[in-house]
């Protein structure tokens, strides 16, 4: 009896493992197109949206969205190129919900900000959310030219190794068929085995 205990005990174990390794990154990427404007005060920059901008569609996760209205919130920085940095997190930067599914961006640094009185040229690294997803390392960029005209945005999020900040990408995630095949052989070999000391 107690070799069956250990035995089940241990399948549960192999069970739980696997399934916390189990992680659904958010892959793909989406545009948005909207007006926005610019402002100046202290040496702070201020890039306001003008609520709602339309989503043109996107990619993997993001490929049922097209058409949806999205809210942004304001970014401050101070500083230009790759020296500028974002004066507090923008929690979110923007957010948006397709058929009961939310989607959104928390905008956690900038990488690079350059505005002008005809051009915007930000780009930024955050966390992607989408419902029923793991928070996703992504990047975010904004291009575009003239003055209160609009522009477009390009987003992007894939899966990142854990421990690099964001910084270099690569999948940590295995993939899903072949772990629930391995899975199921390895229980089928055990129920036998169990089979055969139960009989012995």
């Amino acid at each position: 009896m107690q070799k069956k205990i250990g035995l089940m005990a241990g399948i549960a174990a192999a069970i739980l493992s696997i399934t916390a390794v189990q992680a659904v990154p958010i892959t793909g990427g989406v545009d948005f197109l909207g007006i926005s404007s610019t402002s100046a005060s202290g040496g702070v920059t201020t890039f306001s949206p003008a609520d709602p901008w339309i989503d043109l569609g996107g990619t993997g996760a993001y490929s049922h969205t097209s058409g949806a209205l999205v809210i942004f919130n304001p970014v401050s920085y101070t500083g230009t190129g790759a020296g500028a940095t974002l004066a507090e997190p923008v929690d979110p930067l923007w957010t948006f919900s397709v058929l009961g599914v939310t989607y959104s961006f928390d905008l956690t640094s900038l990488l690079s900000a350059d505005i002008t009185a005809n051009s915007i040229d930000l780009s930024g690294i955050g966390t992607a959310y989408i419902s029923g997803y793991d928070p996703t390392a992504a990047t975010w960029s904004l291009q575009g030219s003239g003055a209160n005209e609009r522009f477009q945005i390009d987003f992007s999020a894939t899966s990142m190794s854990p421990g690099t900040g964001g910084g270099s990408s690569g999948s940590s995630v295995p993939d899903g068929g072949a772990t629930v095949a391995m899975l199921g052989i390895a229980l089928g070999a055990c129920c036998l085995f169990a089979r055969k000391l139960q009989c012995a």
